[in-house]
């Protein structure tokens, strides 16, 4: 039988470790909300990157084109899963401490790449495999993009492309600003 003392440091330890899983809890859930329809892409997308900054304790730097469109909430959401999704698995599987999207626009074409300084993709891994890509490749599907992922020296590159929408509800970003950058 355990001695009070043991059974006194055993129940702290248990506080830690239920704190702990109550915090990621409640980061875990913020991750999980959805957009808010009428806000802008934009902003929908730099509150996540902001969410998963704090709660993947990493840097995430985002250049928008200028053209890049500004899309309507349902492939808008889309495309933040996907984001958040590459986001999520550079910090857990490549335990990278900075991760680059940049959204391009070139011709009729909207281009997404998330890069990171995370080990390189294992050879013999099959990432393609998991849950995660497997959801990224459905929402591509969705969006009728091509999804790609491409190992490099350091980390790996994430390639997103679809047709940019064309109509006037989908207009491209603030003409005054040539880009944007999150930081």
């Amino acid at each position: 039988c355990p001695s009070d003392d043991a059974r006194g440091q055993r129940l702290r330890e248990l506080a830690v470790l239920a704190a702990s899983a109550s915090r990621r809890v409640r980061d875990l859930s913020h991750l999980l909300a959805q957009p808010v329809a009428h806000a802008p892409f934009e902003d929908l997308l730099r509150a996540q990157l902001h969410q998963l900054e704090q709660t993947l304790g990493l840097t995430c730097e985002l250049t928008l084109d200028d053209a890049f469109p500004s899309l309507e909430s349902e492939p808008g959401g889309h495309l933040i899963r996907i984001i958040r999704e590459a986001v999520v698995n550079a910090a857990r599987h490549a335990h990278a401490r900075c991760v680059w999207i940049d959204c391009v626009r070139q011709g009729d074409r909207a281009t997404v790449c998330i890069s990171n300084d995370g080990q390189p993709l294992p050879a013999a891994a099959a990432p393609v495999d998991g849950l995660g890509f497997r959801q990224m490749r459905m929402r591509a599907e969705l969006l009728d993009a091509t999804l790609a992922l491409r190992p490099l020296a350091t980390g790996a590159v994430l390639e997103l492309s679809f047709a940019a929408p064309r109509s006037a509800a989908v207009a491209t970003r603030h003409a005054e600003s040539p880009t944007s950058e999150w930081k």
